[in-house]
């Protein structure tokens, strides 16, 4: 991808963006350069560094940008009520590391081997804010139990992000293609089955029990 000169700032350095994502899924950060980012691009290594002051920023920029990424996709989830909620939460979730496979390759080696960037931690904290009020609109109609979104999410993303990342060894080795339509939909529907056992999803018979008090007088009235 090469970068048009004559593009507002920020559509460039949308474009830089685009490029170090791809850089740093392929090669990781120690081994992703600059210079080689920057033609990418179609930049000079100043260019860049005009936008960037050094690795570790654009780096930390890339991080940052694939969690906002993935917080305004799950944000979407938020009319749904319920279990519901957390199972679309589940699905949008997998469908944008499959749409991005060298994010899920990013997010994994930062669970592996973390590299401290500004930015990243608040980022990540509102991705969990969001996972939390769906586990929560869970609890409150009595379909899933209380439980923290960082246990919830590191259970799910460490399954997703493997299996995503791991695409090229697994065909290698096993002939499959994680990132198939059947394939990624397996995925999908596995992890759905995960995050219910997770948080201890109930059935109808088990809701009456974990409702709050005034819901299920409504309910033995009804």
């Amino acid at each position: 991808m090469s970068s048009d000169p004559a593009a507002p700032p920020a559509d460039r350095r949308a474009q830089i963006l685009d490029c170090a994502e791809a850089a740093f899924g392929e090669c990781g950060f120690a081994g992703a350069r600059i210079e080689d980012i920057a033609t990418r691009a179609g930049l000079r290594r100043p260019s860049l560094l005009h936008h960037f002051r050094d690795k570790r920023t654009l780096y930390g920029a890339v991080v940052v940008r694939i969690v906002a990424d993935l917080s305004a996709r799950v944000a979407d989830t938020d009319d749904d009520e319920g279990l519901a909620r957390m199972e679309r939460v589940v699905g949008e979730f997998v469908a944008f590391v499959a749409a991005r496979p060298d994010a899920a390759r990013i997010l994994l080696r930062l669970l592996v081997d973390p590299i401290e960037v500004d930015g990243v931690a608040t980022a990540v904290a509102r991705l969990l804010e969001t996972l939390q009020r769906a586990i929560d609109a869970g609890v409150a109609r009595g379909e899933n139990k209380p439980r923290d979104a960082a246990e919830v999410a590191l259970a799910l993303a460490s399954t997703a992000l493997v299996w995503v990342a791991a695409r090229r060894a697994v065909a290698d080795a096993l002939g499959m293609d994680t990132l198939a339509a059947e394939r990624v939909e397996a995925l999908r529907s596995d992890l759905r089955q995960l995050a219910r056992q997770l948080l201890g999803a109930v059935t109808a018979s088990d809701a009456h029990a974990l409702a709050p008090p005034g819901r299920a007088r409504a309910r033995r009235r009804s």
